[in-house]
């Protein structure tokens, strides 16, 4: 009896390297193994490599890796955008007293030479 289960064993873990294994119980109840399940019992079938849950589990961490991925950009995006809010702020305020002091030097300009006009 042990021998059959330790063949068993060693069959599902050979194959389970090169392709999936399945195992389904039949009418007779009866559990069959193999890599091909006979299409009226593919809905009871359950595979027993692995494979799927592995394929699922890499899905879903790709998903959730996928999702910080998007969190990250987003916040650097959000950085980049008030560094340029930031930096034209700056610019703006630089170009505002450029002008006042344009403004200033023409009013100055514009008094003294009023100052020396006789009437």
């Amino acid at each position: 009896m042990s021998k059959r289960f330790f063949g068993i064993f060693l069959a599902l873990f050979a194959t389970s390297a090169l392709a999936d294994v399945y195992s389904w119980t039949d009418d007779q109840g009866i559990t069959h193994y193999g890599e091909n399940v006979p299409a009226q019992y593919a809905r009871k079938a359950r595979n027993l490599s692995g494979k799927k849950d592995v394929d699922r589990l890499t899905a879903e961490k790709k998903v959730h890796e996928d999702f910080a991925e998007k969190q990250r950009q987003e916040r650097q995006n959000a950085q980049n955008r008030e560094i340029a809010k930031e930096e034209l702020d700056k610019k703006m305020n630089e170009y505002a007293i450029e002008i006042l002091a344009k403004q200033k030097a023409r009013s100055l300009t514009g008094a003294q030479s009023t100052v020396g006009a006789t009437p």
